[in-house]
């Protein structure tokens, strides 16, 4: 994401590199079957959200989080 989205503000992006795909890959070989399940659906469900989307979210879920935010969104 990048500070179009939100005039004022500026976002760091991340990506993965090849050395975190190459471990990635090889920890599902060892990896719980049920974890990885889970984990498939958490990526789902967080990629397919906006980042204020997501943050509202984690919010209505545990408000405490709120409490020592800067996020406006």
């Amino acid at each position: 994401m990048t500070g179009d989205s939100f005039p004022g503000r500026t976002w760091k992006t991340y990506a993965v590199t090849p050395a975190g795909l190459a471990e990635a890959a090889r920890a599902k070989t060892t990896a719980n079957k049920n974890a990885l399940a889970y984990l498939a659906r958490v990526v789902d469900w967080v990629s397919s959200m906006s980042f204020p989307q997501l943050v509202r979210a984690i919010y209505a879920k545990y408000p405490a989080f709120k409490a020592n935010s800067v996020f406006t969104g």
